[in-house]
This record gives structure tokens, sequence and C-alpha cells, in this order.
């Protein structure tokens, strides 16, 4: 490659080749064109009957049809069912590509039609009167108390779409050749010549042969349904005096039909032997130094029986396969031999003659509880105000930490831990926040005309002290959950082991004892220092002695975590905004306003350790801050950011008013002057001695 570039020739050169039909073969530059065709049609029958002049009823029923979607020109491949259970199909080492609509029996089509798409709902709303003296105490009647409750059932698409696009991106249309070697000059490239077009069906043996154990075999289920949420509510409303209402609510969802992967193929270490005796390879490595040593050799050692049937005897003394051994990464061990084409005679994955497996469906469940408290007080006497709080839990198994599941491509490519074992992936989910406060108010000043003070005041006066307006809005929650992470493959390869949990003997509320925020040698950390090694790591190496006051430790080869997925919440988020108005009336038909806007305004460090306050347009990581194995363990290193500017107090300011040019100029004037005062408020040195409001004849200056 250097050779040709100070030649100033052509090294190596690639060319792209896709199919224009199903005839075509590979044709030079030809583009892909995706066209996706589907129909969503919905109809709805609803009714309101008051029972009695308290008692008010509504029922409805909505239909879905989300028909299955369509490339219309059927350039996709899909897995051939051939009408068997879509598992046993991707399962099946002899199993075939072909034009996607073979399963549904209907060409180009990626699934069924999903038809039976009913959606119920039934709602309340009751003001009881009771006779009951206590009782209608505590819930006076005449209106004043008001009992709502409703269910109803929904069906949504999020992901109907993106995620049966990205599945059938199965190989076999498109090819990229490239000729290395070349010693062409620039203006005289060598053509890269279209490959022979292998029309489908195609073998799974032959796609994997082009990368062994990294090229995927994607299905959809051809009986994938519409995504249906089942919701609920039940509250309380009460008037409680000073023109305010008092709300008390349980709102719940679930979903068993949300729409995720599974990767059927996971790499394989209990059912064959491999995870025994890679226990024995290992343990003949610590005592001799030689993983494949025999008891004639030392009476300690042990005899292989897995390993000497892959190939080459599983080159157990090359320095990779050491390194494995020594960490106790036996899945990335057996994952190394699947890639390397050095499997023998050992069946590390399911279908050998794939690398993954991925099947898209109807797997994915969620479950919402929450207990929601409202405070709101109409606009009178110069105050509104409204405060929630809302106490939640979210369980799920669709977002453990996976781009795929996280980001906004919405392809819900997810695998599971372990297969056997899918109940470890369902926990609280990532975006979860246990206690939501938010408060909003705008207050008017009792000041100037019709006002509780100065009310009788001259025209100038009431322009000094009237008008003013002051607002705010406070948000409190908790932080996003966190989990302990040893995300190594001890029991699935890496790649599928990012919420794979640590070990330790401590109990919830123990490790709750831990986490706070704490500031030693100017490093802030989110768990107490004293659990972590000097090196920074929250667990000795895997084989290493503990250090002093370890309690987290690294999994063993076949284990996984003994904790719970998300159980830390993470830091508290707290942020104050607040606004300053000030209208002036100038003559009767002439008024305008100043505005100041300070977000953040108490300054405050909310600190970034997971995923983001939704809605806020944050971005951020999950699960990285408790990962045992960094050298960084329990360290926060970066603050919550808005668009990038940070969440440091952030102060604008603002004029309106009409379009007279004279009135434009007593805008600015005004603006300027408060603009200055603003800056004697918040900077913490005096400013220089400078008239900045020289307009309006009043000084800004100290």
């Amino acid at each position: 490659m250097l050779q040709s570039e100070l030649a100033g020739l052509i090294g190596e050169s690639q060319n792209t080749f896709n199919v224009t039909s199903k005839t075509s073969g590979f044709v030079p530059g030809a583009p892909v064109i995706d066209t996706l065709n589907y129909n969503n049609l919905s109809f709805y029958v609803a009714d309101q009957w008051r029972v009695r002049p308290t008692l008010t009823l509504n029922f409805g029923v909505r239909y879905e049809l989300f028909t299955g979607i369509k490339d219309p020109s059927g350039l996709r491949l899909e897995v051939v069912t051939g009408g068997v259970d879509p598992n046993a199909a991707l399962l099946n080492p002899n199993g075939t590509f072909d034009f996607v609509g073979g399963n549904t029996g209907s060409p180009g089509q990626f699934f069924k039609s999903d038809k039976n798409n009913f959606a119920p709902n039934v709602s309340f709303a009751w003001a009881p009167n009771f006779r009951n003296k206590l009782v209608s105490t505590l819930f006076p009647g005449d209106g004043k108390t008001v009992i709502r409750g409703g269910f109803s059932e929904s069906y949504i698409n999020d992901e109907f779409v993106r995620s049966p696009d990205n599945a059938l991106q199965n190989q076999g249309l498109s090819v990229t050749p490239i000729n290395f070697g070349l010693t062409s000059v620039i203006d005289n490239p060598p053509p890269v010549t279209a490959p022979p077009f292998q029309p489908p069906p195609l073998s799974f043996a032959s796609i994997n042969a082009l990368a062994p154990g990294a090229n995927v075999a994607f299905l959809i289920d051809p009986n994938m349904q519409l995504p249906r949420v089942e919701q609920y509510n039940f509250g309380i409303q009460r008037e409680i005096g000073f023109k305010s209402v008092l709300e008390i609510r349980y709102v719940g969802n679930r979903s068993h039909e949300l729409i995720r992967t599974v990767d059927l193929n996971q790499v394989d270490i209990r059912n064959n032997g491999f995870l025994p005796d890679y226990i024995r390879a290992r343990s003949n490595l610590l005592l001799t130094g030689n993983p494949a040593c025999t008891p004639l050799q030392n009476a300690g050692c042990q005899t292989l029986t897995v390993f000497p049937q892959l190939a080459n005897g599983g080159s157990l003394n090359t320095a990779a396969v050491r390194n494995l051994l020594l960490n106790g990464s036996v899945a990335d061990l057996a994952r190394r031999y699947v890639t390397l084409g050095q499997t023998g005679s050992v069946q590390i994955l399911p279908n050998p003659n794939m690398g993954i497996l991925d099947l898209l469906g109807n797997l994915g469940e969620s479950n919402y509880n929450a207990l929601q408290v409202e405070l709101r007080r109409r606009f009178s006497g110069g105050l509104l105000l409204q405060a929630n709080y809302t106490f939640q839990k979210t369980l799920d198994n669709i977002s453990p930490g996976n781009a795929g599941i996280n980001s906004e491509d919405q392809t819900r490519v997810a695998a599971f831990l372990d297969n056997q074992n899918q109940h470890l992936d369902y926990g609280r989910a990532d975006f979860d926040q246990t206690h939501v406060f938010n408060l909003n108010a705008v207050y008017d000043l009792p000041f100037g005309k019709g006002k509780s003070f100065l009310n009788n005041g001259s025209g100038a006066v009431d322009r000094l002290v009237g008008g003013w307006q002051l607002g705010g809005i406070l948000r409190i929650n908790t932080g996003t959950p966190l989990t302990i992470v040893d995300p190594r493959g001890t029991l699935n390869r890496v790649g599928r082991a990012a919420n794979q949990t640590a070990v330790t003997n401590l109990t919830n509320d123990q490790i709750s004892d831990l986490i706070g925020i704490f500031n030693q040698n100017g490093i802030v950390y989110y768990i107490n220092p004293s659990v972590i090694n000097s090196d920074g790591r929250g667990a000795a190496a895997f084989g290493q002695p503990a250090f002093p006051n370890e309690v987290f430790f690294d999994n063993g080869p076949g284990q996984f975590g003994t904790l719970a997925r998300s159980t830390i919440n993470g830091p508290l988020f707290t942020q104050l905004d607040m606004s300053l108005t000030k209208s002036i009336r100038l003559t009767e038909k002439m008024r305008f306003q100043i505005r100041a806007d300070a977000f953040n305004v108490l300054n405050h460090t909310n600190f970034l350790t997971g995923l983001l306050t939704p809605g806020l347009g944050l971005g951020g990581t999950s699960n990285t801050i408790f990962n045992v194995n960094s050298p960084t363990f329990g360290q926060i290193t970066s603050a919550n950011t808005i668009g990038g500017s940070g969440l440091n107090r952030v102060i604008q300011v603002a004029v309106r008013g009409g379009d007279d040019p004279q009135h434009k100029r007593k805008q600015l004037s005004f603006l300027l002057c408060f603009m200055c005062l603003l800056w004697q408020i918040f900077k913490a040195n005096d400013l220089p001695n400078v008239d900045f409001c020289s307009l309006t004849g009043i000084s800004c200056a100290r």
C-alpha cells in the first residue's frame, strides 16, 4: 500500500454490485432502492351514557388494521420456514434463503397482516354524595369529589416498520468484490468485473462460508402481531379550598407483545462438555504452565476430553488462548474457535452452518405501575400553581443497555444474556425514574394599580412597581437506574454480556448504603471509594487475590452474576428555572413587556451517570460507571448537558411591544437598563463605573 501511494499507483479497487430484479444478476452501479408499502386503517365507535347527574359512563371500541409490510420489487431474502416453527427453521443446518414472500404466501410481503385488533375502552366518572358523616367529611358531595377510572387497549406501531426493514438485510443480493495488489496508474484503473450471480434459494452453509461465524440469518416471525398495550387507571379528585384541587391516581399499563429479537445461535458451553474441559485446561495451566498436560507428566494434571477434538488441539499454547483461559472468558474462547473455523468435531453453535440466528417477533414485555399525586390551583389572587409527584416503576426486557434497543434507529435488535434464563433480562427499564416531582407557578407581585400595595400611586409609580410577574418551574427526580456489571464472556460471548451483573454477598440495602456522592483526591465517585481497589477497579481481576474491603467480584467460567439488573438509582436531578416579567403601560393603547428567563438559576450541577431525563434531548451511556473491571469504577466524569451547551446557569432577556419607532427606542433603553440590573445581581465582582442606561436617565452602575 505504501509503495503504491509513493508511486502514485492504485493498490486496490472495489465496486458494489446490486440486483435490479430477480433475474438481472449483479448490475454495476445499480443503487439499492427500498420501497415499503403498507396500509393503516382505523375505525372506532364511542358512546357516552349519563346514567344519572352524578354518574357518567363512556364506552368505545377501536379497530386497527396494519397490513403486513411489502416490498413490491421482492428484492429481499428471508429464511424459508416451509410452514414449520420459525425457531426450527433457523436451527435447521440445511436452512435456506429465498426471495421474501414465501413465508406469507404473498410475494414481497414480510409478515402476515394482523386482522383481529379490536381495542375496547371503558371509563366512568362519579361525583358521589355519601351519607356517612365521616366519609362525607373526607369526600364531600355537591361535585366537590369526583372518582374516575378506566381501562383501554391500544395497538401501537412503534418499530413496526423500521425493525422488519432492518431484519431483511440477509446477504445474497449485493456484493462488493475487491482487487488487491494492483499497480495501475490512476487514470487507467483496472475494471472490477461483476461476479457470477447465484440465484436463490441459497443455503446457510454457502453464506456462512463467506465469513464463518459472523454472518447473520435474520427471520421475521410470519405471524408477528401488532403490539398491544393494556392501560388502566383509577383516581379520586377533591376540592380542598383555596381555589385548589387535589387528585390522587393509580396508573398502570402492561404488554406481553412488544417487538424485539432473540439470537438462537447462542454459544453453547454446557451441553457439549466444553465448560468442564475449559476448567480442567485452566487448572492445568495454573499448575504447570501447560494447559494440555497429562497425569503422566504431573499427577495433578487432568486429562482433557474436548479440546483434543478441536482443530490443532485448540491451540492451547498460543498467547490469545492462554489469556482467555486465565481471565475466565470461556464463552469468548468458544466463539474464537467458531470464527477461526477450528471447531473440529465439537458443536459449539446450535446451528453450525450460520453465525447468528436472529428471530424478530413479539418477544418483549413491559409492566408499568405508578402512584400519581397532583395539586392544581387555578389563577386567583394573582397566583397560578400546579404541582405533581409520581412514584413509579417500569419493568421490561426490551431496554438492556443495547444500542439497537436504546438508540433512535429503532431496530429492536438485542440478544438475551442467556436463552435458557431469559428472566435475567427482565428488570427496571433503563429509563425508569422512581421519584419525579414537578412544580410550576406564576405569581403577580401585589404592587401597583388594582393590587394590595401602592395601588393609589401616580402613573410613574405604577410604571415602576406595578406589572411585575414572577414564574418558576422546578423539577426534581431520581436518576435513571444503574447496574453493577461484569461484562466478560463467562456465560455468553462478550457481545451479549453488556448487562451481566457482578457477584456480591451484599444485600440491596447494604449496596444502597454505599451509594452517594463522594469526593476523594479531586475525583468524584458515586460509590464509597473504600470498596474500590488502588488500581481503580471495583473487583480484583479474575483469579487474583481479593483486595481489602472488596465486595464485588468477577464471575467464574459458566457463571452469571448474583445481582439483579438496574437496582441502583442514579444521582438526583434538580433544576429550577425562573422568569421575571415586567409589563409597562405607556399609553392607553400602547404597552410593552420586558422579560428575563434564568435556566438553572441556582447553577446546580447534575451529574451524568447513565441514561438521562426523557424529553430533555440529553445523551448518555448506560452501565459504564459500574463496570467492576474498569479502572474508573464508580467515577463520575461529566455533568448533564442540553444541546451541548451545558446546564450551567443561562440568562436571556427579551422585549416585546408595538411597532412605533419611538416605542422601539424606549424598549431598547429599558432592555439595556434591565440587563444592567441583572448583571449587578449575578456578577460576583463590581461593574466598571459605566452608565449602561443613559437613554433612560437611570444609572445602573454601582
